[in-house]
């Protein structure tokens, strides 16, 4: 009984957690990404390895191909086949887009 509160306790912090990361980012500009990945994964270590990109947090999403998602220059809105994101650290030219949370 003790271990499913304590699994619904974590799964509702880790909620609350992605939650709130996407309530912090409403300021920043929408990306479509051509792949996002776990920082943690293997093709993703392997990426940000080859970039000589370090990372404190491996815990993250990491979104590469990475372009502006904008209605005002004539285009759509739209993310396709691409994945939209928003992200706390694009200044890597649209390469590697770091700590990604989906918009859905």
């Amino acid at each position: 009984m003790l271990c499913k509160k304590f699994v619904s306790v974590s799964a509702l912090a880790t909620l609350a957690a992605g939650a709130s990361r996407a309530i912090e980012r409403q300021d920043q500009s929408p990306q479509c990404c051509q792949q996002v990945l776990r920082a943690d994964s293997s093709d993703g270590q392997a990426i940000l390895s080859l970039l000589n990109i370090v990372l404190q947090d491996f815990n993250v999403l990491v979104g590469f191909g990475c372009a502006p998602i904008s209605v005002s220059d004539g285009g759509s809105g739209t993310c396709s086949p691409g994945t939209p994101v928003v992200c706390a650290d694009a200044s890597h030219g649209g390469i590697v887009d770091l700590d990604c949370v989906p918009i859905t």
